[in-house]
């Protein structure tokens, strides 16, 4: 919803299905005035962001020694840790089309 407000401890939500085999979770802010999604981690403030970044960066390297395969994702890619990208590209009204 619009204006919604999260704090400690909400449910937001489950993993979906990458594929087979890779859950997926995303985390995006989507700004209505721009009609867009984008890079929560953005938002975030310098020292909050290097912490999360740790985190999802170990939480991808966990992942992928579990699963056995260093190719799971393309760290090499991200922007920062967890966003391929500052925005999807995709406006949020045509998500159906992206």
């Amino acid at each position: 919803m619009v204006d919604d407000v999260v704090t400690a401890g909400h449910v937001l939500g489950n993993p979906g299905t990458w594929d087979s085999f890779v859950g997926r979770v995303e985390i995006q802010i989507i700004l209505t005035s721009e009609d867009e999604s984008v890079c929560p981690f953005l938002y975030f403030d310098p020292v909050t962001k290097a912490d999360y970044e740790g985190k999802v960066s170990q939480l991808i390297d966990d992942w992928e020694n579990y699963k056995g395969n260093p190719q799971i994702y393309s760290e090499e890619d991200f922007l920062i840790a967890g966003c391929r990208a500052a925005t999807t590209g995709c406006k949020i009204s045509r998500l159906a089309n992206c």
